[in-house]
Protein backbone atom coordinates (compact mmCIF):
# COMPACT_ATOMS: atom_id res chain seq x y z
CA UNK A 1 0.00 0.00 0.00
CA UNK A 2 0.92 3.29 -0.73
CA UNK A 3 1.70 6.36 1.63
CA UNK A 4 -0.16 9.25 1.12
CA UNK A 5 2.81 11.30 0.54
CA UNK A 6 4.14 8.32 -2.35
CA UNK A 7 0.63 8.96 -3.56
CA UNK A 8 0.60 12.55 -4.09
CA UNK A 9 4.37 11.90 -6.04
CA UNK A 10 2.71 9.25 -8.33
CA UNK A 11 3.03 10.61 -11.99
CA UNK A 12 -0.33 8.31 -12.63
CA UNK A 13 -2.34 10.16 -9.39
CA UNK A 14 -0.93 13.65 -11.27
CA UNK A 15 -2.24 12.68 -14.29
CA UNK A 16 -5.64 11.61 -12.81
CA UNK A 17 -5.81 15.32 -11.27
CA UNK A 18 -4.74 17.07 -14.40
CA UNK A 19 -7.58 15.54 -16.18
CA UNK A 20 -10.71 17.29 -17.08
CA UNK A 21 -13.95 15.72 -15.66
CA UNK A 22 -15.60 14.62 -18.74
CA UNK A 23 -12.58 12.31 -18.89
CA UNK A 24 -13.88 11.18 -15.87
CA UNK A 25 -16.76 10.26 -17.37
CA UNK A 26 -15.38 8.31 -20.02
CA UNK A 27 -13.02 6.33 -17.67
CA UNK A 28 -16.15 5.01 -15.72
CA UNK A 29 -18.10 4.65 -19.17
CA UNK A 30 -15.01 2.21 -20.21
CA UNK A 31 -14.87 0.49 -16.80
CA UNK A 32 -18.49 0.26 -16.95
CA UNK A 33 -18.47 -1.83 -20.17
CA UNK A 34 -15.34 -3.87 -19.41
CA UNK A 35 -17.33 -5.00 -15.94
CA UNK A 36 -20.40 -5.63 -17.85
CA UNK A 37 -18.71 -7.88 -20.34
CA UNK A 38 -16.99 -9.87 -17.95
CA UNK A 39 -20.64 -10.47 -15.96
CA UNK A 40 -22.27 -11.11 -19.19
CA UNK A 41 -19.06 -14.22 -20.19
CA UNK A 42 -19.83 -15.51 -17.07
CA UNK A 43 -23.33 -15.70 -18.21
CA UNK A 44 -24.84 -18.22 -20.60
CA UNK A 45 -28.33 -16.63 -21.55
CA UNK A 46 -28.66 -18.08 -25.11
CA UNK A 47 -31.28 -20.70 -25.81
CA UNK A 48 -30.78 -24.13 -24.94
CA UNK A 49 -27.12 -25.49 -26.03
CA UNK A 50 -26.99 -28.66 -28.21
CA UNK A 51 -25.75 -30.61 -25.38
CA UNK A 52 -28.77 -29.44 -23.14
CA UNK A 53 -31.03 -29.83 -26.09
CA UNK A 54 -30.52 -33.63 -26.02
CA UNK A 55 -31.41 -34.05 -22.01
CA UNK A 56 -34.24 -32.14 -22.76
CA UNK A 57 -37.59 -33.65 -24.28
CA UNK A 58 -38.28 -34.30 -28.10
CA UNK A 59 -40.50 -31.41 -29.07
CA UNK A 60 -37.17 -28.93 -27.69
CA UNK A 61 -35.18 -30.36 -30.44
CA UNK A 62 -38.60 -30.33 -32.99
CA UNK A 63 -38.82 -26.53 -32.13
CA UNK A 64 -35.87 -25.24 -31.83
CA UNK A 65 -33.37 -27.43 -34.20
CA UNK A 66 -35.19 -28.85 -36.84
CA UNK A 67 -36.37 -27.41 -40.12
CA UNK A 68 -40.53 -26.67 -39.33
CA UNK A 69 -41.57 -27.97 -42.16
CA UNK A 70 -39.80 -31.24 -41.52
CA UNK A 71 -41.71 -34.06 -40.20
CA UNK A 72 -40.49 -34.10 -37.08
CA UNK A 73 -41.59 -30.23 -36.60
CA UNK A 74 -45.34 -31.12 -38.27
CA UNK A 75 -45.29 -33.99 -35.58
CA UNK A 76 -45.08 -32.17 -33.15
CA UNK A 77 -46.98 -28.94 -34.19
CA UNK A 78 -49.67 -31.70 -34.73
CA UNK A 79 -49.38 -33.37 -30.79
CA UNK A 80 -49.10 -29.76 -29.01
CA UNK A 81 -52.06 -28.23 -31.11
CA UNK A 82 -51.84 -24.75 -31.85
CA UNK A 83 -49.44 -23.59 -28.43
CA UNK A 84 -46.47 -25.44 -30.03
CA UNK A 85 -45.49 -21.60 -30.90
CA UNK A 86 -44.87 -20.92 -27.98
CA UNK A 87 -43.43 -24.11 -26.71
CA UNK A 88 -39.30 -22.91 -27.16
CA UNK A 89 -39.80 -21.03 -23.73
CA UNK A 90 -40.41 -24.12 -21.95
CA UNK A 91 -37.30 -25.85 -23.52
CA UNK A 92 -35.74 -22.76 -22.32
CA UNK A 93 -36.95 -22.14 -18.96
CA UNK A 94 -35.96 -26.17 -18.12
CA UNK A 95 -32.54 -25.44 -19.97
CA UNK A 96 -32.08 -22.34 -17.13
CA UNK A 97 -33.46 -24.70 -14.22
CA UNK A 98 -30.46 -27.32 -15.59
CA UNK A 99 -27.79 -24.49 -14.97
CA UNK A 100 -29.02 -23.23 -11.79
CA UNK A 101 -28.90 -26.55 -10.54
CA UNK A 102 -25.00 -27.08 -11.59
CA UNK A 103 -24.11 -23.87 -11.24
CA UNK A 104 -24.59 -22.42 -7.58
CA UNK A 105 -22.47 -18.68 -8.40
CA UNK A 106 -25.43 -17.96 -10.80
CA UNK A 107 -28.08 -19.58 -9.59
CA UNK A 108 -30.61 -16.77 -8.64
CA UNK A 109 -30.36 -15.31 -12.40
CA UNK A 110 -30.98 -18.74 -13.74
CA UNK A 111 -33.81 -19.25 -11.62
CA UNK A 112 -35.26 -16.21 -12.51
CA UNK A 113 -34.66 -16.59 -16.36
CA UNK A 114 -36.02 -19.84 -15.98
CA UNK A 115 -39.59 -17.81 -14.04
CA UNK A 116 -39.71 -15.57 -16.84
CA UNK A 117 -39.83 -17.69 -19.36
CA UNK A 118 -42.50 -20.14 -17.55
CA UNK A 119 -44.22 -16.77 -16.95
CA UNK A 120 -44.59 -16.09 -20.63
CA UNK A 121 -45.91 -19.99 -20.98
CA UNK A 122 -48.74 -19.20 -18.58
CA UNK A 123 -49.97 -16.05 -19.83
CA UNK A 124 -49.91 -17.07 -23.41
CA UNK A 125 -50.76 -20.63 -23.63
CA UNK A 126 -53.99 -22.18 -23.62
CA UNK A 127 -55.55 -23.23 -19.94
CA UNK A 128 -55.92 -26.40 -20.90
CA UNK A 129 -52.58 -27.01 -22.82
CA UNK A 130 -51.49 -30.90 -22.79
CA UNK A 131 -47.84 -29.16 -21.33
CA UNK A 132 -49.57 -26.47 -18.93
CA UNK A 133 -49.37 -29.45 -15.58
CA UNK A 134 -45.61 -29.14 -16.23
CA UNK A 135 -45.30 -25.97 -16.72
CA UNK A 136 -47.48 -25.10 -13.44
CA UNK A 137 -45.08 -27.97 -11.98
CA UNK A 138 -41.73 -26.27 -12.84
CA UNK A 139 -43.29 -22.83 -11.60
CA UNK A 140 -43.80 -24.31 -8.29
CA UNK A 141 -39.97 -26.13 -7.99
CA UNK A 142 -38.54 -22.79 -8.50
CA UNK A 143 -40.19 -21.28 -5.72
CA UNK A 144 -39.04 -24.70 -3.73
CA UNK A 145 -35.37 -23.55 -4.77
CA UNK A 146 -36.31 -20.47 -4.04
CA UNK A 147 -37.22 -21.30 -0.54
CA UNK A 148 -40.91 -19.73 -0.76
CA UNK A 149 -42.71 -23.16 0.38
CA UNK A 150 -46.41 -21.75 0.51
CA UNK A 151 -45.82 -20.88 -3.14
CA UNK A 152 -44.60 -24.08 -4.44
CA UNK A 153 -47.12 -25.90 -2.61
CA UNK A 154 -49.73 -23.68 -3.97
CA UNK A 155 -48.59 -24.62 -7.97
CA UNK A 156 -47.91 -27.87 -7.66
CA UNK A 157 -51.57 -28.62 -6.23
CA UNK A 158 -52.55 -26.45 -9.24
CA UNK A 159 -50.61 -28.60 -11.12
CA UNK A 160 -52.14 -31.85 -9.64
CA UNK A 161 -56.11 -29.98 -10.72
CA UNK A 162 -54.52 -30.17 -14.02
CA UNK A 163 -53.36 -33.86 -14.12
CA UNK A 164 -53.57 -36.17 -11.40
CA UNK A 165 -51.61 -38.92 -12.70
CA UNK A 166 -48.40 -36.60 -13.04
CA UNK A 167 -46.53 -37.53 -10.21
CA UNK A 168 -43.89 -35.15 -10.15
CA UNK A 169 -45.66 -32.09 -8.20
CA UNK A 170 -46.64 -34.98 -5.35
CA UNK A 171 -43.44 -35.48 -5.01
CA UNK A 172 -42.68 -32.48 -4.47
CA UNK A 173 -45.12 -31.48 -2.21
CA UNK A 174 -44.16 -33.96 -0.04
CA UNK A 175 -40.63 -33.25 -0.06
CA UNK A 176 -41.45 -29.43 1.27
CA UNK A 177 -43.51 -30.97 3.76
CA UNK A 178 -40.58 -33.47 4.89
CA UNK A 179 -38.38 -30.53 5.03
CA UNK A 180 -40.65 -28.80 7.09
CA UNK A 181 -40.83 -31.63 9.21
CA UNK A 182 -44.84 -31.53 8.93
CA UNK A 183 -45.36 -35.15 9.65
CA UNK A 184 -49.35 -35.43 9.23
CA UNK A 185 -49.35 -33.20 6.17
CA UNK A 186 -46.47 -35.39 4.24
CA UNK A 187 -48.19 -38.25 4.87
CA UNK A 188 -51.31 -37.20 3.42
CA UNK A 189 -50.12 -36.17 0.16
CA UNK A 190 -47.32 -39.47 -0.38
CA UNK A 191 -51.12 -41.76 0.84
CA UNK A 192 -52.82 -39.84 -1.91
CA UNK A 193 -49.52 -40.31 -4.30
CA UNK A 194 -49.27 -43.99 -3.01
CA UNK A 195 -53.18 -44.78 -4.11
CA UNK A 196 -52.39 -43.70 -7.66
CA UNK A 197 -48.96 -44.61 -8.59
CA UNK A 198 -48.55 -47.95 -6.25
CA UNK A 199 -45.32 -49.29 -7.65
CA UNK A 200 -43.28 -45.42 -7.72
CA UNK A 201 -40.12 -46.08 -5.95
CA UNK A 202 -40.06 -42.64 -5.48
CA UNK A 203 -42.51 -42.74 -3.27
CA UNK A 204 -41.31 -45.30 -1.45
CA UNK A 205 -38.35 -43.57 -0.66
CA UNK A 206 -40.05 -40.46 0.91
CA UNK A 207 -42.87 -43.35 2.79
CA UNK A 208 -39.23 -44.17 4.23
CA UNK A 209 -37.86 -40.51 5.42
CA UNK A 210 -41.53 -39.73 6.77
CA UNK A 211 -40.95 -42.88 8.67
CA UNK A 212 -37.85 -41.82 10.15
CA UNK A 213 -39.22 -38.22 10.52
CA UNK A 214 -41.98 -40.04 12.75
CA UNK A 215 -39.29 -42.02 15.37
CA UNK A 216 -37.10 -38.77 15.68
CA UNK A 217 -39.86 -37.38 16.76
CA UNK A 218 -41.07 -39.70 19.00
CA UNK A 219 -37.75 -39.77 20.41
CA UNK A 220 -37.11 -36.36 20.46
Amino acid sequence: MWSLKQRHKSPVYKRLLSLEPAAYIFILLGWLISTTNVFAARLETNYPTDQEISALPAYCHAKLRADQKSDEAQHWKRALGKDYIHVHHLCAARAFLMRANRMDDNRHFYLGEAMNNLEYMITHSSPNFILMPEILYYKAYIFYKQKKYDQAIKYAEMAIKKNKQYIRPYLLIADIYIKLNDVQNAETIITDAKAKFPKSKAIKRRIKKIRKLKKQKKTG
